[in-house]
């Protein structure tokens, strides 16, 4: 066409993106909120020097969000066979900068809503490091390695093609380097990084993510903070939905957790740590402390069958003594009850200490 000329090295992303995306014909539901940050800032800084940890308001924001899908299942679902299905956990997609916008890929982060802010963030920094240091296997040998050598249109239908054969069909594709279920329930993008204060994000259809959030750079702005008008550190988030999952009464839910957490992160995940509130979270964390609680059990009661002989045989060797000592006390009351005393009071002591 005159006046245009047509770019002829596009970055892998670019093409998924031609490959993906049609004219814009579905029903979307956009949003966005400007939320405080002063204490979710401190709370950033009370995790790094508690831990060593540092996080980002990225992390805090999906870590909301999974809180938020936790308690609002209808959205924690893909669409398959035109029927919704829940997932069991909240696993949430962090897209991840490569080579200062050489390209754009993602690490999953499972579980997200059972993690902490300090292992989230690890989990991340860890994944994040390997996807731009080469270390990714299946993003070396996917998306940058066989869809990068590909046009946008075979793109397209070979994408459609694997989605549709694990989500539809149920097909483990491990063996051909695709990871299981490999893009989540949630899509987060910090933007905040680009100096991008608010922005929409499409959702990618291939993906079946019913919902994409972005975090904005967090800067100054007045509110109001009881009574007053303040200059206070903002932060905006956006989010786009696929209406087809929820409407706005979940979408409301969401946000009112949302809003909740990010006003003071720190009383949330302390409410958590002492099991208060999001009655299904606390159910899914107490499900996880009892898991590891019965491994280490199971590592700490299983002994040797040669231990479980040596310690059978004193057993058996102290028997007699045992019976002997039951008869002398039956002899003697008196004498039992003053050994019961004494032990009584060795008890109560111990307990005292």
């Amino acid at each position: 066409m005159k006046g245009y000329t047509r770019v002829k090295k596009l970055s892998t992303f670019r093409k998924i993106a031609l490959s993906f995306w049609d004219k814009p014909t579905t029903g979307l539901i956009y949003g966005h909120y400007h939320a405080d940050a002063t204490k979710a800032l401190q709370y950033l800084e009370k995790i790094e020097k508690e831990t060593g940890v540092k996080a980002s308001v990225g992390v805090l924001a999906g870590r909301a969000m999974a809180l938020a899908f936790d308690e609002t299942p209808a959205f924690n679902s893909k669409i398959i066979w035109r029927g919704i299905y829940q997932k069991d956990t909240v696993d949430v997609y962090y897209q991840v900068d490569i080579d200062d916008g050489g390209d754009l890929a993602g690490v999953v982060v499972r579980d997200t809503q059972t993690k902490t802010p300090a292992e989230i963030a690890t989990e991340l920094r860890s994944k994040a490091k390997k996807l731009r240091t080469g270390g990714d296997e299946q993003y070396e040998k996917s998306q940058k390695g066989l869809l990068g050598k590909m046009p946008p249109l075979l793109i397209r239908w070979l994408m459609r093609l694997l989605i549709f054969l694990q989500y539809n069909l149920g097909f483990d594709l491990s063996k051909f380097g695709a990871k299981p279920d490999p893009f989540g329930t949630l899509m987060v993008s910090n933007v905040g990084p680009f100096e991008i204060d608010v922005a929409y994000a499409p959702l990618a259809t291939p993906t079946r993510i019913p919902c994409v959030f972005l975090v904005g750079g967090v800067t100054e702005k007045p509110m109001v903070v009881g009574n007053e008008i303040k200059i206070c550190e903002s932060v905006t988030m956006s989010a786009t939905f696929d209406h087809r999952y929820g409407d706005g009464n979940q979408i409301g839910r969401i946000n009112r957790r949302l809003r909740d957490y990010m006003h003071d992160p720190e009383r949330t995940e302390k409410s958590l740590a002492e099991g208060k509130g999001l009655p299904r979270t606390l159910t899914r964390l107490q499900r996880k402390a009892n898991a590891i609680a019965e491994a280490e059990g199971a590592i700490q009661a299983s002994p040797t069958a040669a231990n479980d002989e040596a310690q059978a045989k004193p057993a058996q060797a102290e028997s007699p003594k045992e019976d002997q000592q039951a008869a002398t006390d039956k002899a003697s009351p008196d004498k039992a009850e003053a050994k019961d005393d004494k032990e009584s009071e060795s008890s109560g002591s111990a307990e005292k200490n």
